[in-house]
């Protein structure tokens, strides 16, 4: 099993309902494409999915797709004040390792745009061109057989999560993943 902690601070005494629920989805969306971008029957059952659905990408996907308990991520929240703190684990190593790969562009970017004014655009357009993530999820995904809408969608959910999570209200981004014997 791999888990990994998290603590995002912010520059207010509490931490708004709004910026909370972004930054998990962020932390989340970046695992699940991260192992969809490898995992090429969750990539299929996406596509199928998508067409059933009338070109909406499901609700569920959890279900939709079919993702076996060893690969999802549960999380667990242990503070929402003026920081966000917990914990993400899943028995499915390599994804928690490709995850963490993908949350160390972040820790990269971040100290990149260290007391810098850059505007979303921008944060977008690095994220765009970083090496790492084109290899890890940006090619991945062009490359698979997806509806040409769909892998759209998917490919501007990626760097969505990716500006969120680098967004100007964060004054600290931390992400250290954790493997434990099995």
């Amino acid at each position: 099993m791999a888990s990994f902690d998290f603590r995002i601070s912010y520059g207010t005494s509490a931490l708004p309902g709004w910026e909370a629920s972004r930054v998990l989805r962020g932390i989340t969306h970046l695992y699940y494409y991260s192992l969809l971008a490898r995992n090429e029957n969750y990539m299929r059952r996406l596509n199928e999915a998508y067409h059933i659905n009338e070109r909406l990408i499901p609700e569920d996907l959890t279900k939709k797709l079919n993702i076996a308990e060893r690969d999802q991520l549960f999380i667990e929240v242990r503070s929402l004040s003026s920081s966000l703190e917990g914990t993400g684990s899943t028995d499915n190593d390599e994804a928690a390792i490709h995850a963490s790969d993908a949350m160390d562009v972040i820790k990269r970017l971040r100290d990149e745009f260290a007391s810098k004014n850059i505007p979303d655009n921008e944060k977008e357009q690095k994220v765009l061109e970083d090496q790492e993530v084109r290899q890890n999820l940006i090619d991945p995904i062009e490359k698979a057989p997806l509806d040409v809408e769909l892998k759209t969608n998917l490919l501007a959910a990626i760097i969505l999560a990716y500006v969120s999570l680098l967004a100007d209200s964060i004054e600290s981004f931390e992400f250290a993943l954790k493997r434990e014997a099995a």
